[in-house]
This record gives C-alpha cells, sequence and structure tokens, in this order.
C-alpha cells in the first residue's frame, strides 16, 4: 500500500531498498545517500518557502541552511526543548536575525499531538528525545494550538521519533494550509510506512518523496507536496 503512495520511481527505489536491507542486513542493498542538501533537496519540486516551522531546530543547522539556500525569508518558527541546544540556536538567531528572517520565533519546547508535559532525557545534543521514564520533563504543544493565526508554507520536523504524535497535532494546519512537509522518518521502523500513509490520510493530493541523505539510512526524509 506505501509503496504506491511515492510519487516517482527514486523514492520507489529508496523505499524497497531499505525494506530489503532490512529483510537482508545486507548494506549492499541499501541506494547510496543523496549529495542534495537535506530538507531543500533540488530533485523535488520544493517552492521558496515564506513561513518556515522549524521542529526539532537543535543548533540552527536547519535554519543556516535554509538560509544559505534561499536567503532571507519572511517568518521563522523554532522548536527546540533541549536546553543547552536551544541556548545555542537562541546564541545563533541573535547574531544573524537580520540576515534571516524578517521575524523569528524560538520556542523551548517539544511536539505533541497535545499540550503536555512529557518525560525526555536531555543532554544528548541533537539524540535527546522524549522517553518513558526520565527525572526531566518537558512541556511539549501541538502545532495546531500553537500556530493559530499563522499560516505555514513549509514545515520541517526531525524530533527524535516523536513526527508521528506530532503530525496528529497538525492534522488541521495541514488540512487548511497544505504546507510542504519534510518529516524525518527513520527514527522508528515503522515511521517508513505510517508516516506518508498518515499524511495522504490528512490530504489526498500531497505528492510523496522519499530521500536518504547519509549511510545506513539514517537521515531519511519524506517530502510532502501539493
Amino acid at each position: 500500500m506505501c509503496y504506491n503512495l511515492f510519487a516517482d520511481e527514486e523514492s520507489k527505489d529508496i523505499f524497497r531498498s531499505i525494506i530489503d536491507f532490512r529483510v537482508s542486513l545486507d548494506y549492499q542493498k541499501l541506494k547510496l545517500p543523496s549529495k542534495e542538501t537535506q530538507y531543500f533537496d533540488k530533485t523535488i519540486p520544493i517552492t521558496n518557502p515564506n513561513i518556515f516551522v522549524d521542529c526539532g531546530a537543535y543548533n540552527g543547522d536547519t535554519i543556516q541552511s535554509l538560509n544559505e539556500t534561499y536567503g532571507t525569508i519572511s517568518e521563522i518558527f523554532a522548536f527546540e526543548p533541549e536546553i543547552n541546544n536551544f541556548k545555542i540556536l537562541c546564541s545563533y538567531v541573535s547574531e544573524h536575525k537580520d540576515s534571516i528572517a524578517k521575524k523569528v520565533v524560538l520556542y523551548p519546547c517539544g511536539l505533541w499531538s497535545t499540550t503536555i508535559s512529557l518525560s525526555f532525557n536531555s543532554g544528548e545534543g541533537e539524540a535527546s528525545k522524549i522517553v518513558q521514564n526520565s527525572n526531566n520533563s518537558i512541556p511539549c504543544v501541538s502545532l495546531d494550538e500553537i500556530l493559530h493565526g499563522i499560516e505555514p508554507d513549509f514545515i520541517k520536523m526531525d524530533i527524535e521519533g516523536a513526527e508521528f504524535h506530532a503530525l496528529l497535532g497538525l492534522k488541521k494546519t495541514i488540512k487548511t494550509n497544505k504546507p510542504i512537509l519534510a518529516i524525518s522518518v527513520y527514527h522508528k521502523p515503522e515511521h517508513l510506512w505510517q508516516i506518508p500513509i498518515l499524511i495522504k490520510e490528512f490530504n489526498e493530493n500531497y505528492k510523496i518523496y522519499l530521500r536518504s541523505y547519509m549511510e545506513s539510512t539514517f537521515e531519511t526524509i519524506i517530502y510532502a507536496i501539493e
């Protein structure tokens, strides 16, 4: 079912190669990683973003890549719950605020299907994530709730396995605004098919693409574009 959702042969080949690799554990089954810019891949029909939402902004690396690709845009809304990452992100934005966007809003929180406090393993850099049991906790929000009145045209999401739940909290925005989506699908095996199926349920007119940017299927991204 999922295989036929993909819009081009490259995506289908990548999907098939990942499944073959998981069954055989033969690295020769995998296609070579793309050399394109992750999230802003020129082999995919991505239009210039105007209002960009960065879910899992880390230290600002995606915002930097966005700026290098498209120059100054209108607005950026960035979410990063890990406190040390957030401090670096704030510093980066402060130093480059005049060149990256006319407006930048930073949120020190995670994303989920609803507004809630969840356990979190802080101090793991870009690998910090929501877990079942931890002495630390973070506030998490639903994008539909926090982006009320904001109409994003590009949403990137790399949140260490919480992507499916966060997309549930983005359903209204996807249906109403139909933003370009760039969603990580490598943190949990089932996300490779669960996430594209969910996105198509929210908007059947999306065209779905799959690309991988690192060895061993790390940095594998689903793109959805109407």
